[in-house]
């Protein structure tokens, strides 16, 4: 009996039903689609007739177990998609979340009202250092959306770098460089060399994490981890990288929802100024900001 692409979906939709919410399973359903069929959205909504080969059944049948096993979709597909691009993932990373772009918007901001004398990397203006890179989403981000400044991304873990990597060389910009390291002992870039310091480092105080949703539970504990209060990077960031901003330097972390107040007042504590706290698009504490002081 020959399908079409919307006969197709719906089936998909119901299968993935059983076991996820009904919205969840439409979304998943589309994203199957697009990575495991190579369907444009404009094309499935086409309802054409679908024929399928039967190695793209047997990755879609991978996929509806892999998920009825609790395995993030991002991990099964090996793609998330953040800010418009495709990046790739596997298991050891952390997932790009949409939460995030606030981290790049506000970032990027910031960058277009940021004048900075010439370093001597190539003439870039600007110097940034994306902490706790993960698969690079935000610092490739940045390096695309911010032709002029050159990007350090550093990261620790093996099959995370190995991820970083893998999306560096997908992006191919002339204007990143990848740091195996890990943030706590790395050596510095030059004291005040630095124009933006960004971050979105391991937030989860260490006994929540069992109470983490299933499929949370499967990103590496080293990028949810952040210690007995959920603030041990922020104070590594601001103890060991501070002196390395340029006077007007920013500084920008991603937080967990009930940091809103912690961690403003530790970057206050560490005589940073204009501390801001921004909010994702529901309503929930995700962003903070600090500045330099001027000479």
């Amino acid at each position: 009996m020959t399908q079409t692409s919307k006969k197709w979906l719906k089936r998909l939709t119901a299968r993935l039903a059983e076991f996820l919410p009904s919205e969840e399973a439409a979304a998943e359903a589309r994203e199957i689609a697009y990575v495991c069929l190579s369907l444009t959205p404009a094309r499935l909504m086409m309802d054409e007739p679908l024929l399928l080969a039967k190695e793209q059944e047997d990755a879609v049948e991978m996929v509806i177990e892999g998920r009825k096993d609790g395995i993030p979709l991002a991990y099964l597909l090996k793609e998330k998609e953040f800010y418009g691009e495709s990046f790739f993932v596997q298991p050891g990373v952390l997932i790009p979340r949409d939460d995030t772009t606030l981290l790049c918007d506000a970032s990027l901001a910031f960058l277009s009202k940021c004048p900075a004398p010439l370093s001597s990397r190539g003439g870039y203006p600007v110097q940034i250092w994306d902490l706790c890179a993960g698969s690079g989403c935000v610092g490739l981000t940045l390096a695309k959306n911010a032709p002029l400044a050159f990007v350090h991304l550093l990261e620790k873990e093996t099959a995370a770098f190995e991820t970083l990597e893998e999306n560096n060389r997908r992006f191919g910009l002339p204007n990143t460089i990848l740091h195996r390291a890990d943030l706590f002992d790395a050596p510095l870039p030059e004291k005040e060399s630095v124009s933006l310091i960004v971050s979105n480092p391991p937030y989860i105080p260490t006994g929540d994490l069992a109470g983490l949703q299933k499929e949370v539970q499967k990103e590496p504990e080293t990028a949810l981890d952040g210690g007995e209060d959920g603030l041990c990077f922020y104070r590594g960031i601001l103890e060991r990288w501070m002196p390395c901003l340029r006077p007007g330097g920013g500084l920008y972390v991603e937080i967990g929802y009930d940091q809103g107040e912690s961690v403003p007042a530790l970057f206050a504590a560490a005589g940073l100024k204009n501390v801001t706290l921004l909010q994702d698009t529901n309503g929930c504490d995700r962003v903070v900001f600090g500045q330099k002081a001027e000479v």
